[in-house]
């Protein structure tokens, strides 16, 4: 998977919320000529489903490939755990925390568990 450093982000019980995650090199000023990059997270919790959504990101600023772990809490096990619409295998679950393990992508990144 990814060389950099792993993103870790951590979802906590609402029916549903959002955030936006800014980054950028973490030093110097380039920042100010808009080498960033900004990303929407969202998630949304319906009877039986719940969904993570990675929006795109937005910006000039490229990380190094990278992992993406994702740390759901929630009380149900799922029976499956989708990316994009696809059933992947790369997931665990330790008793309140789902954790998907991901490489990290700049395009849109759905995660659904079916619980």
């Amino acid at each position: 998977m990814g060389e950099g450093q792993p993103l870790l982000v951590d979802v906590y019980p609402a029916p549903e919320s959002e955030t936006t995650f800014y980054e950028d090199e973490g030093q110097g000023f380039a920042y100010r000529k808009g080498v960033y990059r900004e990303r929407a997270f969202r998630q949304q919790r319906e009877e039986g489903r719940l969904t993570v959504e990675v929006g795109a990101a937005e910006g000039s600023y490229r990380p190094e490939p990278r992992d993406l772990e994702v740390r759901i809490r929630t009380d149900s096990e799922p029976g499956r755990v989708l990316l994009n619409g696809e059933e992947i295998e790369g997931w665990t679950w330790d008793p309140g925390v789902v954790r998907v393990g991901i490489e990290d992508s700049p395009e849109v990144l759905r995660i659904v568990l079916e619980l």
